[in-house]
């Protein structure tokens, strides 16, 4: 869940500082910086890069409240999940789903959250 936070909340920034760094033509030292990726562990490859693939895949629901009408994510379109899988020649084992299934609780908490 860390490297998805990261990459929801602290990519941008660090995308931004590298390319301040390039702009500048100096290599970046970012293993003190607070905005560094967590470190991705190797049974979670598979998972990160589906995921990437499919975070667009949201269905939407509407709220109406004082302020206006507003688009929540509701949940992930499984079906297409599963076809970007196939596409990607990626085997949709027990495992990944569940793996796809706790990012996508993480990612509807952190939204019911404010993030």
């Amino acid at each position: 869940m860390a490297v998805w936070d990261w990459a929801a909340t602290k990519a941008e920034f660090c995308r931004d500082c590298r390319l301040s760094y390039s702009r500048k033509k100096i290599i970046p030292d970012c293993a003190p910086c607070r905005f560094l990726c967590p470190e991705l562990l190797p049974g979670n490859f598979e998972a990160m890069d589906l995921w990437l693939m499919v975070n667009t895949q949201w269905r939407i629901g509407f709220i109406s409240t004082a302020a206006g009408t507003q688009t929540v994510k509701t949940g992930l379109d499984f079906p297409a999940v599963l076809a970007i899988a196939e596409i990607n020649q990626t085997e949709m084992t027990p495992e990944l789903f569940d793996k796809i299934k706790a990012l996508e609780l993480y990612e509807l908490k952190r939204q019911r959250e404010g993030g």
